[in-house]
């Protein structure tokens, strides 16, 4: 597969003083979050006992695309970015509806796991009222903490992968449960994918697009 690459002097095409280079900056990094999120989720299965990994990705995941939203809500705002969106060609306008306005129950997932796994201190309570949701569900099963040697050596605390895991399970009752809660978000990640793709086509179009060697010749 050929690799290309978009050379420029980043004030020429992002000046620091300027609101809309900042918030295209800002949603670049959520895009690039979610999507190594999303790659390192693939290469997991999904098990309530695999430790937690593939449950602390997903919820991260969520984390990603939740901001994601809120970056491109405070875009569109923007006549400088709504200028960018006109030119989108009518089938990638409906992607960009269909990722921002499409599944309002996907999206209330992403809130709810964005505000209630991410924010350890609560001062209003939210989490510590999941957590003894949790705690009262599973108060006659067996769980456990486990490390090695004397110096706890390491030290994982499976009862907390069991908690989160009964609070995801909650938390995505209404889209079908975890499962289905991640079959749906690897959807609202292709439509960001596909979204930044037609951003960046119409945005970058007055620069240079520099062709680099493809990845066979890169490996030798």
């Amino acid at each position: 597969m050929q690799k290309y690459r978009l050379k420029f002097t980043i004030g020429d095409i992002f000046p620091p003083d300027d609101i809309v280079s900042q918030k295209i900056i800002s949603l670049f990094m959520a895009f690039n979050d979610s999507m190594l999120v999303f790659k390192l989720m693939k290469k997991e299965e999904f098990s309530p006992t695999s430790e937690g990994s593939l449950l602390y990705l997903f919820r991260l995941h969520c984390s990603h695309l939740r901001e994601a939203f809120q970056v491109l809500n405070d875009m569109e705002e923007k006549s400088e970015v709504k200028n960018i969106l006109d030119k989108f060609p009518e089938k990638a306008k409906e992607k960009f509806i269909q990722l921002k306005d499409g599944n309002v129950r996907v999206h209330k997932v992403l809130e709810k796991i964005r505000h209630n796994f991410f924010h350890y201190l609560d001062p209003k309570k939210k989490i510590s009222k999941n957590i003894k949701s949790a705690l009262e569900k599973m108060k006659n099963n067996e769980s456990e903490i486990s490390f090695k040697g004397d110096k706890l050596k390491g030290l994982h605390f499976k009862i907390a992968d069991d908690i989160a895991l009964t609070i995801l399970e909650e938390q995505t009752k209404g889209v079908g449960g975890i499962k289905e809660a991640m079959s749906l978000i690897a959807e609202v990640q292709g439509n960001f994918l596909r979204f930044i793709n037609n951003f960046c086509e119409i945005y970058f179009e007055p620069y240079k697009i520099v062709e680099t060697e493809n990845k066979a010749n890169n490996k030798q």
